[in-house]
C-alpha cells in the first residue's frame, strides 16, 4: 500500500512538471514576437547604419571615405539611396513594434527588391547590344555608377543577361512584373486590399481634382499637381 501511494505521488509530480504554466506560455509568445519584430539593439544599429550610408552617399570626402563613397556609388549608382531608406524604414517600424511585421522577411525582400530595381535601370538605360565581354560591361557600369550615370555594377548582373535573352521590351516587362510582386511581399499586403486601396485613392484624388477644377481654370500641369494633393 505504501509503495502504491509513493508511486502515485511521483506520477502526480511528473504531471505537474510536464504541464506548461501560464508564465511559460506567455514568455514563449513574447520570445516569438521578438524574433519576428527584431531585437531593439539590431533596430538601433540599422538606424545608425542608414544614417552612415546617407552620409556616405551625399558627402564625397577624401582619403578612405572617398574610396568608400565611390565604391558604394559604383556598385549601386543612382539606386544607392534605396539602401539607407530600406534600413531606416525597417528600424522605424521595428521600434514602433507594429503587428504582422517580420524583421528577417522584410529585410530579405527589401534587398531583393532593390536588386531588381537596379536591374530595371539596366534594361532601360543600357539597352544597346555590343560585342564587348560581360565583365567589361560590368566594369563600365561600375565606372558610370561612380558618376551617377547608371545603376551600378549590380544592375548588370541580371540585367545584361535578360537583355541578351529577351531583348529590350521583354526584359523590362519581366523585371517590372517581378518588382510589383516583390513590392506586395515586402509590405505583406493582400492583393485584393491593394487593388481596393488603390481604387479608393484614385477616386479620392479625382473628387479632389474635380472640386478644385470647378473653382479654378487650371492648366494640365496644375491639374496633375492637384491630383496628388
Amino acid at each position: 500500500m505504501q509503495k502504491n501511494k509513493v508511486s502515485r505521488k511521483i506520477k502526480k509530480n511528473r504531471k505537474i512538471k510536464e504541464t506548461p504554466t501560464v508564465s511559460n506560455v506567455s514568455t514563449a509568445g513574447e520570445l516569438s514576437k521578438n524574433e519576428k519584430s527584431g531585437n531593439p539593439a539590431v533596430c538601433a544599429l540599422l538606424f545608425v547604419t542608414s544614417l552612415f550610408l546617407f552620409s556616405l552617399l551625399f558627402f564625397s570626402g577624401e582619403s578612405l571615405w572617398l574610396k568608400l563613397h565611390e565604391t558604394f556609388l559604383g556598385l549601386f549608382g543612382v539606386t544607392s539611396f534605396l539602401w539607407p531608406l530600406l534600413l531606416m524604414y525597417i528600424s522605424v517600424v521595428c521600434a514602433l513594434k507594429k503587428e504582422n511585421f517580420n524583421f528577417k522577411r522584410t529585410l530579405i525582400f527589401g534587398a531583393i527588391l532593390i536588386f531588381f530595381v537596379c536591374t530595371l535601370f539596366c534594361s532601360i538605360f543600357n539597352s544597346k547590344q555590343t560585342d564587348e565581354s560581360f565583365f567589361f560591361k560590368i566594369a563600365n557600369l561600375y565606372n558610370l555608377g561612380k558618376k551617377s550615370k547608371s545603376a551600378g555594377a549590380f544592375s548588370g548582373i541580371l540585367g545584361l543577361l535578360l537583355l541578351k535573352i529577351f531583348g529590350k521590351a521583354g526584359s523590362r516587362i519581366i523585371v517590372a512584373l517581378t518588382i510589383f510582386v516583390l513590392f506586395i511581399f515586402f509590405f505583406n499586403a493582400n492583393l485584393g486590399d491593394f487593388f481596393v486601396n488603390t481604387i479608393n485613392f484614385v477616386k479620392r484624388r479625382l473628387d479632389n481634382l474635380k472640386s478644385v477644377v470647378k473653382n479654378k481654370n487650371l492648366k494640365t500641369s496644375e491639374s496633375f499637381f492637384f491630383f496628388f494633393l
